[in-house]
């Protein structure tokens, strides 16, 4: 799992349909950067959708701990970060977390990616 929280935070992009001026992007490609000449992705939603962090990555790529969103309808109220026991749905739709009731799931998108030290920082405190 990554403990790299600015690569997975980059914009991406997917390709719904074909990018017709250019042959370089086909439908389901995913684009990665965000630098373009004259144009960006998001002047475009019908033929790029911006992806969550969480969206189409392998699950060697995810990371190890996650954090509240605050920006989720979802919050509580109070910034948790949690390690992660299993990510799982076809997309990492949802997360199994290691110190919550194995029998729960969580959707990834009310978190964002964490590190380590976040952790730590959080179960050393009285």
């Amino acid at each position: 799992m990554k403990d790299n929280i600015q690569e997975l935070l980059k914009p991406r992009y997917l390709v719904n349909t074909p990018w017709f001026p250019s042959n370089n992007y086909q439908s389901g490609d995913i684009v990665t950067h965000d630098k373009f000449t004259g144009w960006h992705p998001k002047d475009y939603p019908v033929i790029f959708r911006r992806l969550d962090w969480w969206e189409h990555r392998d699950v060697k790529d995810m990371p190890e701990y996650l954090k509240s969103n605050p920006e989720d309808k979802n919050w509580m109220g109070h910034l948790v970060v949690e390690k992660v026991d299993e990510y799982y749905g076809g997309n990492n739709e949802y997360v199994a977390l290691i110190d919550r009731d194995e029998s729960m799931q969580y959707c990834t998108s009310w978190y964002l990616p964490a590190t380590e030290t976040e952790y730590l920082t959080q179960n050393n405190q009285p």
